[in-house]
């Protein structure tokens, strides 16, 4: 898109100027690949340097040249003031709203399964005042149960066996 021709670019320009205008064009396609469409809103927390990031991915179904297709976008992350269900809450109103102003419609949010995030779902709303319905994360649900099965006798002391074992 540049035409480089070997022209190096330094890093400055690159996190500038060439990054922007590569997020500007990506949201862009993205935005017109999804206007009409329903998605689900994943959020999922990820954190770096004692920092918390939170972030925000698209995934649902369109139609495509009479095709259903899956897809799974990275849209955004953020960094909240704090980790706590009403900051949740308002980070995934403000995202569902931006993607409402593009046409693109959330009807739910997928979270894990801690406290805060099933809290969050009470103050995740729209700026129409629609609610936003969390939808529980089926790899946290089945890690937990999974967590829970190896709490129970005789699970409990053969995964203990298997630890000991491992440890040699």
């Amino acid at each position: 898109a540049y035409q480089a021709k070997g022209k190096q670019f330094n890093r400055k320009h690159i996190t500038t100027v060439s990054l922007p205008k590569c997020e500007k064009r990506m949201r862009e396609y993205f935005i017109s690949r999804l206007r009409g469409s329903s998605v689900c809103l994943v959020v999922d927390e990820m954190a770096k340097y004692s920092v918390s990031y939170f972030n925000f991915t698209l995934c649902g179904i369109i139609l495509d040249h009479g095709c259903y297709k899956h897809f799974i976008v990275f849209w955004d992350s953020k960094i909240l003031d704090n980790s706590t269900s009403s900051s949740i809450g308002k980070a995934i109103s403000e995202t569902t709203d931006e993607l409402l102003s593009y046409g693109i419609n959330v009807t739910s949010f997928a979270s894990d399964n801690c406290n805060a995030m099933k809290k969050a779902e009470d103050y995740a709303l729209c700026s129409s005042g629609r609610k936003i319905r969390r939808v529980p994360c089926g790899s946290h649900a089945l890690n937990n149960i999974l967590k829970e099965l190896l709490e129970m006798e005789p699970l409990k002391s053969i995964w203990g066996r298997v630890l000991l074992c491992c440890r040699c």
